[in-house]
């Protein structure tokens, strides 16, 4: 990223806003992408991305790579699983077909 602004269309592209905050009331700031939750005004997730100072050195896959980084466990998938079992599905390498196992 070359620049604060840039950051913040990036984000703003994938529904993210920038925050600044301070840590334990000290003089660093940290930079967090936000975005709402449905489920209320004041819910929100937040994903750490770098100290303020080192915001110009972040790559655009590198912010990618840490607003994306935990899973939407919410969606369930036709075979009725969520997410996480599906993705541990997919790493064990076991199909399924209408949540059965198959070997």
């Amino acid at each position: 990223m070359q620049s604060v602004e840039e950051l913040e269309q990036l984000l703003d592209q994938h529904g993210w806003h920038l925050s600044l905050q301070r840590r334990r009331s000290r003089g660093k700031r940290y930079a967090y992408a936000k975005r709402r939750v449905i489920g209320g005004p004041t819910k929100t997730n937040s994903r750490y991305l770098a100290a303020e100072s080192k915001l110009t050195a972040l790559t655009a896959e590198t912010v990618l790579r840490r607003i994306h980084k935990q899973a939407d466990f919410s969606t369930v998938h036709e075979d009725g699983n969520d997410e996480r079992t599906a993705n541990k599905r997919r790493v064990l390498g076991v199909e399924t077909t209408n949540g059965k196992n198959l070997h």
